[in-house]
């Protein structure tokens, strides 16, 4: 039994650390307590200490949370408005979110790079294709000639590309692999696709139909 509790305790302490009180992460945590609850409530106080502790963990957590990411809660109350709520969680979010939920654009596929909300984005399960760190277009999209990726990106049907850097962030080196394939994404997109939106933090692009796909030169 103490061995489950320390490991609940432990694992609370992650939890709330790392994963900022997210419920779906927090669920081995929850069935240790609930283990603790049906095994040892009337056989040990000990248990009364285990779930004390984890309640003010929890509390100390949301505080912390809510301190420095305030934003959801003052809009869940209403004291903003969904386009400020929305740019707090990354500038041009709402500019993004609103092209992209046009009626004219709404059922389009998009090609998600990084780590950028798609909540706000309608038909986000369909529409959208993860690649976090660029590998799928590293392995299959790339080609030495450009026509022949964009090519490939429209024969999977792609019309936009979302482009964000939050992946580089564990990678310190600028010089580092992943700093050089995004680097090399970013002459890509320079040269061959069209820039609809651009923010510091994310760039929404178009693929250009063949017609009027820029020549490498």
């Amino acid at each position: 039994i103490k061995k489950i509790a320390l490991f609940t305790v432990f694992y609370g302490f992650l939890w709330l650390l790392t994963c900022n009180g997210m419920l779906w992460y927090g669920m081995p945590l929850f069935v240790g307590v609930l283990w603790l609850y049906g095994e040892a409530w009337s056989k040990a106080k000990w248990v009364y200490v285990v779930l004390a502790l984890w309640l003010l963990m929890n509390c100390y957590g949301r505080y912390i949370n809510l301190t420095l990411n305030s934003h959801p809660l003052l809009y869940a109350g209403g004291l903003t408005n969904e386009e400020l709520y929305m740019e707090q969680n990354g500038p041009g979010t709402y500019e993004i979110t609103i092209f992209l939920n046009k009626e004219d654009a709404i059922h389009d596929k998009i090609y998600f790079i990084g780590s950028y909300t798609s909540y706000f984005i309608q038909y986000n399960d369909a529409r959208i294709f993860r690649d976090k760190t660029l590998d799928t277009y590293a392995c299959y999209f790339k080609d030495e000639d450009p026509n022949v990726t964009l090519e490939r990106f429209r024969s999977e049907g792609f019309k936009y590309i979302l482009f964000t850097k939050q992946e580089l962030r564990p990678e310190k080196d600028p010089n580092g692999p992943l700093h050089r394939q995004f680097e090399d994404f970013e002459i890509f997109a320079t040269n061959y696709l069209e820039e609809l939106i651009y923010r510091d933090e994310m760039i929404l692009y178009r693929i250009p139909s063949p017609e009027v796909s820029r020549s490498d030169t």
